[in-house]
C-alpha cells in the first residue's frame, strides 16, 4: 500500500511538472509573438499590412484576435458598414479570445487537483504506516524502537512526499492562472483598440461626409427659399 501511494504521488509530481513547463514556455512564446506583432502594428497603422504580418505569428494571441476581427470586417465591408456592424466584429474577436483561453487553460485544472488531493493521498500513506507500526509492535510483543520504527518511517516519508507534490502544484497553478488573467486583460484592451481604430477609419469619415452633405443641402434649400421670396 505504501509503495502504491508513493508511486501515485510520484506520477502526480511528474505530470504536474510537465504541465507547468509546457504551459510556461508556450505562454512565453505567445507573449513574445504578440508583443512583436503589436509593435509592428503600432508603427505601420496599415490594416492590410498588419493582417499580412499576423500570418507570420501563428502562436500569438493578439495576431489571432486581429485576424478574426479583420476577416469579419472584410465580410462586412462587402455590405453597408454601420455602427452596429462593429458589434459583429467585437463578437467575432470575443469568440476567438474564448477559444484561445480555453486552449491555454486546458490541463491547468490538473494542477489544482494535484495541489488539493496530494496531501490527503499522503495522509492515507501516513495512516497506513502507523497501522504497520502498531502491527509490528503487536507481532514482536515488546516496546522497543525497532518494532515501530519501520511503520513510523513509512508514515513520515509519505507525508513529506505528499507535501512535496502538493506545494509545487499549487504554486504552478497560481502562476499559470495569473498569466492567463493578464492575457485576458491584454486581449480585452486590444479588442477595444481594434474597434476604436475601425470606427475612426471607416465610420467616422462617412459620418463627417454625410454631415457635410446635409449642411450643403440645407444651405441650398435656404438659397432657393430666399430667391423665391
Amino acid at each position: 500500500m505504501i509503495k502504491a501511494v508513493m508511486l501515485f504521488l510520484l506520477f502526480f509530481s511528474v505530470v504536474s511538472w510537465a504541465v507547468f513547463l509546457s504551459k510556461y514556455f508556450y505562454i512565453k512564446k505567445i507573449n513574445q509573438e504578440s508583443d512583436e506583432f503589436y509593435n509592428k502594428f503600432l508603427k505601420t497603422k496599415d490594416m492590410d499590412q498588419a493582417f499580412t504580418d499576423a500570418q507570420s505569428y501563428p502562436e500569438g494571441f493578439i495576431p489571432a484576435l486581429y485576424s478574426a476581427g479583420y476577416n469579419e470586417l472584410k465580410e462586412l465591408c462587402n455590405n453597408v458598414l454601420e455602427k452596429e456592424s462593429l458589434e459583429n466584429v467585437q463578437r467575432s474577436m470575443e469568440a476567438k479570445k474564448e477559444e484561445i483561453l480555453k486552449d491555454l487553460g486546458s490541463k491547468v485544472t490538473f494542477l489544482a487537483t494535484v495541489g488539493a488531493s496530494s496531501p490527503f493521498i499522503g495522509l492515507l500513506g501516513t495512516v497506513w504506516g502507523i497501522i504497520n507500526a502498531f502491527r509490528g509492535l503487536a507481532i514482536q510483543q515488546n516496546n522497543t524502537l525497532s518494532a515501530v520504527a519501520p511503520g513510523i518511517a513509512e508514515a513520515l516519508i509519505t507525508t513529506a512526499v505528499g507535501l512535496l507534490t502538493a506545494i509545487p502544484a499549487v504554486i504552478f497553478y497560481n502562476h499559470i492562472s495569473h498569466k492567463l488573467e493578464k492575457i485576458e486583460q491584454r486581449s480585452n484592451s486590444f479588442m477595444l483598440e481594434f474597434v476604436n481604430i475601425t470606427y475612426k477609419t471607416f465610420l467616422q469619415p462617412e459620418r463627417a461626409a454625410a454631415a457635410k452633405g446635409d449642411k450643403k443641402n440645407n444651405a441650398n434649400k435656404k438659397n432657393i427659399q430666399e430667391n423665391v421670396q
